[in-house]
């Protein structure tokens, strides 16, 4: 006689391996969009967006004062 699984066993199963796959996603998430080296930086120094986004946040001007919007090129 095989033992069947019981219908909370299945469901348990599945939200469990769901959870399982989400954080794998986060992680991988986490790791793409933050810790990697962009292409768009520069990468002899290994810049990451997180990185990027800090040295930015030093600057304080880019966040202080809203005419860097409008300094420079007008556009139209």
């Amino acid at each position: 006689m095989a033992l069947e699984e019981s219908e909370g066993t299945k469901i348990a199963d599945s939200i469990l391996a769901n959870l399982i796959s989400d954080l794998v996603k986060a992680s991988f998430f986490e790791r793409y969009n933050c810790d990697r080296p962009h292409g768009a930086f520069d990468l002899s120094k290994l810049e990451t967006p997180m990185r990027m986004f800090h040295k930015k946040m030093e600057d304080g001007e880019s966040i202080i004062d809203p005419e860097v919007l409008t300094r420079g090129e007008m556009i139209s």
